[in-house]
C-alpha cells in the first residue's frame, strides 16, 4: 500500500504538469471555478444539514405521534378493563370474607330452594374460592328430593338474581323417593371495605 503522502505529491505533480499547458486565462477560470466550489461546498453542507435536521424534525413529530396514539389507546383498554371489572363485580353475591360469602351463599340458596318447593334441602358452600377468569367463584352442593317441577323452578329462581353460576354436576338417584345432588359454582365479590 502506497503512503498517502507519496500518492499527494504524485496527484500535485501530474496537477501542475497538466496546468502548466494551460494558457493564463485558463488557469484564471480554473482558479476561480476552484473557489466558486470552495464557496458552495459550505452552502452545500447547510443544505444537507438542513434536510437532515428536517428528516429528524420529522421522525421526532411521527414518534410523538405514534407514543401518542399509543398511550390513548392503553388509555381506552385501562378504561374497558375497569368498565369490564364493574361488571363482574355485580355478577356474584357481595361479601367482605370468604366465610361470610359462604354463609351468605347458603341463605340465599336456601330462600330460593324453599321458594322453589324444595324439601328435605341440604346446602353446604365451600370456604375455599376459585378464581375463573375475572370471577371469583365458591363451590355449593344443594341436596334434596327430586321433581323436575321444583328442580326447575329453583334453577329459574337462581337465573332471575342476575348472579353468575355454573352448573357443575347434577345427579339423581333412583330412591324412593328420589333425591338429586347439584354442584354449582356462584360467584361473589369480596369487598372488603
Amino acid at each position: 500500500m502506497a503512503d498517502p503522502r507519496e500518492s499527494i505529491d504524485l496527484y500535485i505533480a501530474k496537477f501542475s504538469t497538466a496546468a502548466a499547458k494551460l494558457s493564463q486565462r485558463e488557469r484564471l477560470l480554473l482558479l476561480l471555478l476552484a473557489v466558486a466550489g470552495l464557496g458552495l461546498a459550505p452552502i452545500s453542507a447547510f443544505g444537507l444539514a438542513e434536510s437532515q435536521r428536517a428528516r429528524l424534525e420529522t421522525a421526532k413529530l411521527d414518534l410523538l405521534t405514534r407514543s401518542t396514539h399509543q398511550a390513548g389507546f392503553s388509555e381506552q383498554q385501562f378504561r374497558a378493563a375497569k368498565d369490564q371489572q364493574a361488571r363482574v363485580s355485580t355478577w356474584g353475591w357481595k361479601a367482605k370474607t370468604p366465610g361470610v360469602a359462604q354463609v351468605l351463599v347458603e341463605q340465599q340458596m336456601t330462600a330460593l330452594a324453599m321458594t322453589a318447593g324444595l324439601t328435605a334441602i341440604n346446602i353446604d358452600a365451600n370456604k375455599t374460592l376459585e378464581q375463573q377468569g375475572p370471577a371469583t367463584f365458591i363451590r355449593v352442593r344443594i341436596n334434596a328430593d327430586f321433581r323436575w317441577e321444583t328442580l326447575t323452578a329453583f334453577l329459574t329462581g337462581l337465573s332471575k338474581t342476575d348472579k353468575a353460576f355454573i352448573v357443575r354436576s347434577l345427579t339423581v338417584t333412583g330412591d324412593m323417593p328420589s333425591k338429586f345432588q347439584l354442584v354449582l359454582d356462584t360467584a361473589i365479590s369480596l369487598d372488603p371495605a
